[in-house]
């Protein structure tokens, strides 16, 4: 009965670390995808900021309508 037990028990070790895996995978993806969206927003606020300089545009007045 024990032997039973046990390996009732290893089998749920292995889901959990199975699981465990796939959930560290899963908040690394989404770590990266932040990520990329981040460095895309922050590329197109330097082209906003960038065009309305070469229009004539102050650097105090370039950040003050930025979305």
């Amino acid at each position: 009965m024990d032997e039973y037990f046990n390996r009732q028990y290893e089998s749920q070790l292995q889901f959990v670390a199975l699981f465990s895996t796939f959930s560290i995978i899963a908040i690394i993806i989404a770590c990266i995808g932040l990520f990329a969206l981040v460095a895309f927003m922050i590329e197109q606020r330097n082209r906003r900021i960038g065009i309305r300089k070469v229009i004539g545009a102050s650097a105090k007045r370039c950040t003050a309508f930025i979305d």
